[in-house]
């Protein structure tokens, strides 16, 4: 599946930008809603003045690969403890029914 930079400028000059995958053989207006979406759905919002654009790139960044690896790993353990809080819950209400 091919591999999409997708930046936005603000009209202050700050900038932002990340990579998205999208699936063969999508169209170009199909490219451009997911910019979109990843636009409005970062800081800034679709209320700040951005500009978005995007390019296809043969794959992202080395670095870019491994922060995002590092950060998928940091959600796992985020949505491991938010279990684990929500099986005492359940363990506690089930008490109460005795």
């Amino acid at each position: 599946m091919p591999w999409y930079r997708v930046y936005k400028t603000y009209r202050g000059g700050k900038s932002d930008y990340d990579y998205i995958e999208v699936p063969n053989r999508t169209p170009l207006e199909a490219v451009q809603d997911d910019a979109e979406y990843w636009a409005e759905n970062t800081s800034g919002g679709h209320n700040y003045g951005w500009t978005v654009y995007w390019k296809k790139v043969r794959k992202p960044p080395k670095k870019w690969i491994q922060d995002k690896i590092y950060n998928l790993k940091d959600d796992i353990v985020q949505y491991y403890k938010a279990i684990e809080s929500i099986k005492i819950k359940i363990e506690k209400l089930k008490k109460m029914l005795n």
